[in-house]
């Protein structure tokens, strides 16, 4: 494994079993339920891409709070100092949306969640009605989430102004790490295109 920036844990290198008489399949769970068992993997998978946008978002805002406290910028004309960019309009505008957003995210991450231990939960009768709402959300949950994630780290970035900066508070590796997940995602769909 080579270092990188972003993503630590993905793998750069290639395994290869069964060099020497073939490599051994295990039948995980029961026979002929594989298909089943991959989609609901398949979807806890996407939910967690989806908390992890989530979490990157709040840290980044986070990052931007701190930042927008303790940059000065600006002498008001009734003041003798200059205040603190947390206070000028814009700023509160931007802050006040990445917030409101990311409320919104976080209440979609709870919807989901809810749905899909109700699904797991629950007498048969409920179980399809669930199953069909968890079903509608995930992808919502993923798709949305990830890509606000990436525009919230954005923001935060020119909001920031420096590249520099944005170095030494870690802001660059999470926007890293963020558009590298989306672009993960682009090449998977690019494969399922082909």
């Amino acid at each position: 494994m080579r270092k990188k920036l972003g993503i630590k844990g993905s793998p750069t290198a290639v395994l290869q079993y069964g060099d020497n008489g073939g490599a051994i399949g295990y039948l995980v769970g029961e026979e002929n339920k594989g298909l089943e068992i991959m989609f609901g993997m398949m979807n806890h998978a996407r939910f967690s891409v989806g908390l992890q946008g989530l979490a990157i978002s709040e840290r980044a805002y986070q990052k931007a709070v701190l930042y927008a406290e303790t940059r000065v910028q600006g002498i008001p004309i009734a003041a003798e100092k200059g205040t603190p960019i947390n206070q000028h309009p814009d700023v509160l505008r931007l802050l006040s949306i990445m917030r409101s957003e990311i409320d919104a995210m976080r209440a979609l991450i709870f919807t989901g969640a809810n749905a899909m231990d109700i699904a797991d939960n629950c007498a048969k009768e409920v179980f399809e009605n669930e199953q069909k709402r968890a079903s509608v959300l995930i992808p919502i949950i993923k798709g949305w989430i990830t890509e606000l994630s990436v525009l919230h780290c954005s923001v935060v970035c020119k909001f920031t102004e420096a590249w520099g900066l944005l170095k030494k508070q870690a802001l660059h590796n999470i926007s890293v790490t963020q558009e590298s997940y989306l672009s993960m995602r682009a090449q998977l769909l690019f494969r399922q295109m082909i």
